[in-house]
């Protein structure tokens, strides 16, 4: 699947509300398995973000709202997966926080707070490659967040600059929990090989890979690469890490994740 940009899909209207209580307002990102929405909160009055369950290439949307699955593949079980790695890692700072979930349109939906700011993908973009000491800072306070995720069994296998959100006090925020995966739950795996050019270890890139806290700290050291040098690292390589980062920053991550 890789970095396609999913385009053709038929969104959700503006304005279309759900539940009688979250009005839609804008479509604000896309991945392999569904559709995030900036809503509105008529409970709460404050804005949350809905992820809709639409995997690509096997949903498509009728003249309504109505979601249909292709061959009978409307099972929601990986969605309701990430809702429940969601609430089980509630309690971690710099998490997204999952509110609600539901199902509608004959399909699921996923409740989270918005994370105010703009991804570590925009940000680099915006200002170009970072000093060293900024991105020490950022990147510290992720491997705390991803060292409290590892200790709870749960691996993400989606970080890269996408998924990482900055806000303007600097706190960062890791976002998609789409491709998480259990490891006290070995049943629960992926129907194909997802990746991220130039961010995904090599166990990524075909089925059956071998999966661990190995496979995060991967894609750390490859999101921090992209933000000392406003570039992915290159593709499906497994050796430039070392010659990026000293061995003994992996060697004592894979201590603590142990």
């Amino acid at each position: 699947m890789g970095d396609r940009l999913y385009r053709g899909r038929k969104l959700l209207n503006s304005g279309k509300i759900l539940q009688n209580r979250y009005c839609i307002k804008k479509m604000i990102g896309q991945g392999g398995f569904g559709i995030s929405y900036l809503s509105v909160d008529f409970a709460q009055d404050k804005d949350v973000v809905i992820k809709e369950y639409f995997p690509y290439g096997k949903a498509y949307r009728g003249e309504t709202s109505q979601v249909f699955f292709k061959n009978n593949s409307g099972k929601y079980d990986m969605f309701i997966h990430e809702a429940s790695i969601l609430e089980k890692l509630k309690n971690i700072e710099g998490i997204v926080k999952i509110q609600d979930f539901f199902l509608e349109n004959n399909t699921a939906y996923i409740v989270m707070g918005r994370c105010k700011g703009m991804t570590l993908l925009e940000m680099v973009q915006k200002n170009g490659r970072m000093e060293a000491k900024e991105s020490y800072v950022l990147m510290e306070s992720l491997q705390k967040s991803l060292e409290q995720i590892h200790r709870h069994g749960i691996i993400h296998r989606d970080i890269c600059p996408d998924n990482i959100i900055v806000t303007e006090a600097k706190e960062v925020g890791l976002i998609d929990f789409g491709s998480a995966l259990d490891l006290n739950s070995r049943k629960q795996q992926l129907e194909e090989p997802t990746y991220r050019t130039g961010f995904s270890p090599p166990e990524q890139y075909e089925k059956g890979g071998m999966y661990g806290v190995w496979t995060d700290i991967y894609a750390f050291y490859a999101t921090w690469y992209f933000c000392l040098a406003n570039a992915a690292p290159p593709g499906r390589r497994s050796g430039w890490i070392v010659t990026c980062f000293p061995a003994a920053c992996v060697q004592n991550w894979r201590k603590k994740a142990a």
